[in-house]
């Protein structure tokens, strides 16, 4: 059998670089997160606003992800059936919507930069009547948010939608 001696520097560097190319060597997966990982609390938006039959109160948790901000919702909805817009004796919402946009040409519609959907499902019947959404979480690219003139939020039944008017930048 043959075996080759080679100095402890070598074997060191030797195992590091095996390693690394089969991804299980601690060169490959520094300790600690990555970069693009680190969660940086930025800051809170408070909500407290309605749209015809849905009332909005609570916050959206603003949070640095490195390329990207992260945006975590705590928001109730409430319903008024008398309201004057998207009056309504049921509200059956399917989704929360978020969106990043900029003022079209021209006087134009808005064109849309990032749009995500979550669904939902919030059954209101009576005046007054409250329920919490889904603590639901959408990500924004950094480069997207300076883009973006309105950050925003919507909910909808399939039919109507209720903007939730907040601007989340």
């Amino acid at each position: 059998m043959f075996r080759l001696r080679l100095p402890a520097t070598i074997h060191v560097a030797l195992a590091a670089a095996i390693g690394a190319l089969f991804g299980c060597s601690s060169a490959a997966h520094p300790s600690g997160p990555m970069p693009q990982e680190v969660a940086i609390p930025m800051d809170s938006v408070m909500v407290d606003a309605s749209y015809g039959t849905l009332s909005f109160r609570g916050k959206v948790d603003r949070t640095d992800r490195g390329n990207a901000l992260e945006y975590r919702i705590h928001i109730d909805v409430t319903f008024h059936p008398r309201g004057s817009v998207n009056r309504t004796a049921v509200v059956d919402l399917q989704e929360c919507r978020f969106v990043a946009s900029v003022p079209g040409d021209h006087n134009g519609p808005w064109k849309v930069l990032h749009e995500e959907s979550r669904p939902v499902s919030i059954h209101l019947t009576q005046d007054g009547e409250t329920a919490h959404l889904p603590d639901l979480t959408y990500r924004l690219s950094k480069a997207i948010a300076a883009e973006a003139r309105s950050v925003g939020l919507a909910v909808d039944d399939g039919h109507r939608m209720w903007p939730i008017p907040v601007n989340l930048q």
